[in-house]
């Protein structure tokens, strides 16, 4: 009833009050691609039947052996990657071919540089740049007449024969569609002169001349170098195919992870884990699967107790049944490169796909385990079939114990798109899948329950309040903890006996709230789904990430993504404990899919990234954004008591679409009537006149300014206190509190407590 009350009158207040929102900060974004750089790291034998040496830049990547694989990007995502091989086949000295027999595989120096020993006396080395290689061949001691380095060039590119001048050399692919060029070479003796080489290309074979009266003159080492570099045909993109952030709250610096996939050709993704200072400063790659493989769709999530960022993402190689998803447990605050990886185990030998990470983010004295969940296809089986079931891992990263479970079946239905809440609670965390039923009309929902940290299964399933509704729904998100959740979800219109769309795009999409303690089998209170968002004229929308406000437990950041004809966009909606929007934010419309975003406890703030391609340009580079609540004071206590009571304000600051905000009345006396005044103004006027000697009235009660009076009564211990849960559709305003409370003893029966001010916004 006082509730009912209070709501009706703050409702009031709202509609003469200023609007004040939320904003993103401003010139806060930072492209987490922009000289993108790999570092030098071993794939460890078993992904491709023996150890490889990767690494990579903006667009291209290579492997190293005794030679060098140079792959640049193609001009299109949808065109197969077309490798460049350069092999030293000889090292001639006045004339006579030098031995090579000692040569070794490349080995790696620093981060970005690897050696190849040829000859004695003679190295082949490479710098990895974010635009190219810098191959250089190093004649460490004095060499006597002339010097040509000759190599034979493979793959699917060619150039026009020539003979030797100082000059590029270009490679076109075969089918025209990708270039990258031979620089020209020049060499360069350790006082830094320098002389312009002749490079020649005939019947397959590259061939640099240093000559000898040069070298007669030269002081040692002396370094020949030509560039490997792509070559941009066109302004196609490579799209980014999966995203996903997280916090560290327990450093302050290299303690916000993204991790990201993004196409580099037909069958061919890499996985990248950047890990930035907070606000996304300070970008660097610290893990990285840039293999020939598709490694794909990864997600993240922060496991405190085991001081381990944990990320898992679906590998195959373009076999029918390679389909698996990979681990990597990255240490918090580790800023070097770090390439361990392993598979997870397949449930009955199954293909397994779209992983799903859980993980622990609020404490140290939590439980240290991580959820995987991911899709899983039956054994012998290619492609998306009707029987696909979720299986789940609780893995521990500290012992690299794991325990699977099953938490969806694939009987009569078909299970995709599992999602996790970021951190259990020490109890559970809450996951979502979409169905379909193989059976009836077939129509697809999503549905929500429990995994315990122990891997029980708690109750039944939680269904949106859109279940009978003609609409398949799809891809959802969630997250929350302590029972509070959220999950968005995306619709499309579904006629009779109509099966749903075979991807994830959507013609709107939802949000709703509901409440699910891990002790109670069913959710113990649902609120309305709300639409966020509609594509007009199409399926043009997809879910993007959901995160929690952990200090309000009751706000969500929820992103979406909008691709159609009239313009790509991605927005940020914060929505509060009702599941409506108090704020929303289009993030650039030279936005793309995908987004994500996490909470900033230490900021209070959410921070949000998303794949970009501005207009014009070749690449889709990911831009970190942040989202700050409205600027506010905590609640400010003002004036004087008569007698002992105080009264304080409780959750600060007081947030709009917040359900916890209150205002508790202490040492009041127990079992005493008690009464809150709230008003949009503060007084300061004795009460002596009316007989309530020492006390004064702190809130005016003007008619303009008053708001209402709200009665209760203290407990055994003298202390009351009376919650202002705030809707999402308020404006910003002020509001003044005092109570009044019983007191036998005092003048006139009645005493007063000091006061507070509290800004809402």
């Amino acid at each position: 009833m006082n509730q009912l009350r209070l709501l009706v009158s703050i409702a009031g207040l709202a509609a003469i009050s200023s609007a004040q929102s939320g904003s993103i900060a401003p010139d806060v974004r930072t492209d987490l691609l922009k000289g993108l750089r790999v570092p030098l790291h071993t794939v460890p034998a078993g992904e491709s039947g023996t150890p490889e040496l990767w690494a990579g830049g903006t667009d291209f990547k290579a492997s190293f052996a005794a030679g060098v694989t140079f792959l640049p990007r193609p001009a299109a995502p949808t065109d197969r990657a077309s490798p460049w091989r350069w092999d030293t086949t000889t090292i001639r000295v006045a004339g006579k071919d030098q031995s090579l027999a000692l040569r070794e595989d490349a080995v790696i120096i620093d981060a970005f540089h690897c050696e190849i020993v040829l000859a004695p006396g003679v190295r082949e080395r490479y710098e990895v740049l974010p635009h190219g290689l810098e191959q250089t061949f190093v004649l460490t001691m004095p060499l006597t007449g002339d010097v040509e380095i000759v190599g034979s060039v493979s793959g699917a590119y060619t150039a026009d024969e020539r003979a030797p001048m100082h000059a590029d050399i270009r490679f076109r692919s075969d089918d025209g569609r990708s270039a990258m060029t031979f620089g020209a070479a020049t060499a360069i003796d350790a006082d830094g002169r320098r002389l312009p080489l002749e490079t020649g290309w005939r019947d397959g074979r590259l061939s640099i001349r240093v000559p000898s009266d040069w070298l007669a003159r030269a002081s040692f080492p002396v370094v020949v170098d030509p560039l490997l570099a792509p070559v941009t045909l066109s302004t196609a993109s490579a799209p980014v195919t999966g995203m996903t952030v997280e916090r560290d709250l327990s450093r302050s610096t290299a303690n916000v992870a993204v991790a990201l996939s993004r196409t580099f050709a037909s069958t061919d993704d890499d996985v990248f884990m950047i890990l930035c200072d907070d606000g996304f400063a300070a970008p660097r790659v610290v893990f990285s699967r840039i293999t020939l493989a598709s490694e794909t769709e990864p997600d993240l999530a922060v496991v405190l107790p085991a001081d381990r960022f944990v990320v898992a993402w679906g590998r195959s190689t373009g076999v029918a049944s390679s389909e698996q998803v990979w681990l990597h447990a990255h240490a918090l605050g580790a800023t070097g490169f770090d390439s361990t990886a392993s598979q997870l185990p397949s449930p009955q030998g199954g293909r397994q796909r779209r992983a799903a990470v859980g993980g622990a983010d609020y404490a140290r004295s939590a439980v240290g385990v991580a959820l995987i969940l991911r899709e899983v296809e039956p054994a012998n089986t290619t492609g998306e079939t009707n029987a696909t079931s979720i299986w789940g891992t609780l893995w521990t990263p500290a012992t690299g114990a794991m325990t699977h479970l099953e938490i969806a079946a694939a009987s009569q239905q078909d299970t995709m798109y599992p999602a996790v809440s970021r951190s259990h609670d020490n109890h559970t965390w809450m996951v979502a899948w979409q169905r379909l039923a193989t059976f009836g009309a077939r129509r697809q929902t999503v549905i929500a329950r429990h995994v315990g940290i122990d891997g029980s299964l708690n109750g039944g399933g939680f269904f949106t309040d859109r279940e009978t509704l003609a609409e398949h729904k799809m891809r959802p998100k969630l997250d929350g903890r302590n029972g509070r959740y959220l999950i968005s979800f995306g619709t499309v219109g579904a006629a009779a006996g109509s099966l749903p769309p075979t991807d994830d795009v959507a013609e709107m999409l939802w949000v709703q709230r509901f409440d699910w303690p891990y002790a109670s089998s069913v959710p113990t209170r649902t609120h309305p789904s709300t639409r966020i968002a509609t594509a007009s004229g199409g399926r043009f929308m997809r879910t993007g990430d959901v995160a929690m406000d952990v200090t309000t437990s009751s706000h969500w950041a929820v992103t979406h993504s909008i691709d159609s004809p009239l313009g790509r966009y991605v927005t940020l909606s914060v929505v509060g404990y009702r599941g409506l929007e108090r704020d929303r934010h289009v993030l650039g419309f030279d936005g793309a899919w995908p987004s994500a975003t996490t909470f900033d406890q230490a900021g209070r703030r959410f921070l949000v990234a998303f794949a970009q391609q501005p207009l014009g340009t070749a690449n889709h580079g990911v831009v970190g954004r942040v989202w700050q609540y409205p600027t506010q004071s905590a609640p400010v206590g003002y004036g004087n008591r008569c007698g002992t009571a105080t009264i304080s304000a409780g959750e600060s600051p007081w947030r709009i679409g917040a359900e916890f905000p209150y205002v508790r009345l202490s040492t009041a006396g127990a079992s005493r009537p008690a009464a809150l005044l709230l008003s949009r103004e503060a007084a300061d006027l004795p009460l002596d006149p009316y007989g309530f000697t020492g006390c004064r009235l702190l809130v005016d009660l003007a008619p303009t300014a008053f708001v209402t009076s709200l009665g209760t009564s203290t407990s055994a211990s003298g202390s009351a206190v009376l919650e202002f849960p705030l809707p999402e559709t308020l404006s910003a305003f002020d509001l003044c509190f005092q109570w009044i409370h019983a007191n036998a003893s005092a003048p006139g029966g009645i005493q007063t407590s000091d006061a507070t001010r509290v800004e809402i916004r």
